[in-house]
């Protein structure tokens, strides 16, 4: 059977799934979308997932015609019909209908769902063990655009700025903001040690606020850690004793340098090992 996705209620072949050409969500990016990983053929932190898109959307004034248990069922039916346990999923909604540049797009308006599900192809444990090479990238991230505070459909800056950091022969970029403060991953977001306190730069800076990245904050509270949300400048993040970057996919990820800038004694730090069996015990008794 080919893999199915989910549009707009019908599971569906990827190759007959179709929205219209005039779609806002493909003309203009008008849409929001989260990525998810499933363990064992169970969505993790779905819920927290959900909670943001539907907040993103209220934002752009997108109406889901799917409430969130819906979209959980959905989730949990698509993953069952294309015998996926271990999985990505991406769910995304976009404004629908036809539209044009003169559309009140505050106006409240319905919106597609599409889900799509696929064996997820992770990372491998050697670079995990040995942590990727990040280099700061000259794309800047716009602290006083509403954008980067949600997972929208306008995602074109990140991606630029993940190729820049390949072609620099680097795994992942690192973003400062129009003032050169420390920002995100391209794909991630971003944690350092110093002095035993855990770092990440706060939201004001113009991050994506990630859910991961509170999962990982709490994890660290609940351990002892002391975690602080602040401004955080390009020679501090050079100068740290860890660092380690988040997202749905990679979990947590350490950093062994930062362009020519070795980071940390040992790759991967002892609170980034500490943080990583802490989420992995939270991730069995979610999903195991």
């Amino acid at each position: 059977m080919q893999p199915r996705i989910f549009l707009n209620g019908n599971f569906i072949e990827k190759e007959r799934a179709t929205v219209s050409a005039l779609d806002a969500g493909f003309l203009y990016g008008f849409g929001v979308f989260e990525t998810l990983r499933s363990y064992q053929g169970r969505p993790f932190l779905l819920d927290r997932h959900l909670q943001r898109l539907f907040s993103s959307a209220r934002t752009l004034g997108l109406r889901s015609a799917f409430s969130e248990a819906e979209i959980t069922q959905a989730t949990l039916r698509l993953l069952e019909i294309n015998g996926l346990s271990d999985a990505y999923i991406k769910i995304v909604l976009s404004k629908k209908g036809e539209t044009s540049p003169g559309t009140h797009f505050k106006e409240p308006s319905d919106s597609n769902l599409l889900i799509i599900a696929r064996e997820l192809h992770a990372y491998s444990p050697e670079l995990y063990a040995r942590g990727m090479k990040a280099v700061v990238v000259d794309i800047r991230q716009n602290e006083g655009s509403p954008l980067p505070h949600l997972k929208s459909l306008n995602f074109l800056n990140n991606l630029l700025a993940r190729e820049e950091a390949r072609q620099k022969g680097a795994d992942e970029g690192i973003l400062l903001n129009n003032h050169g403060l420390v920002v995100e991953g391209a794909m991630s977001n971003l944690f350092l040690v110093k002095g035993g306190i855990i770092l990440t730069p706060s939201p004001e800076t113009g991050l994506l606020p990630g859910v991961t990245r509170a999962v990982v904050m709490e994890l660290a509270r609940g351990i002892g850690h002391p975690v602080q949300e602040r401004k955080i400048s390009l020679s501090e993040l050079l100068e740290a004793e860890e660092c380690f970057l988040t997202n749905s996919l990679m979990e947590i990820m350490p950093v062994s340098s930062i362009g020519e800038i070795k980071i940390g004694r040992e790759v991967p730090g002892p609170l980034t090992r500490i943080l990583r069996e802490e989420y992995q015990k939270l991730v069995k008794k979610e999903t195991y």
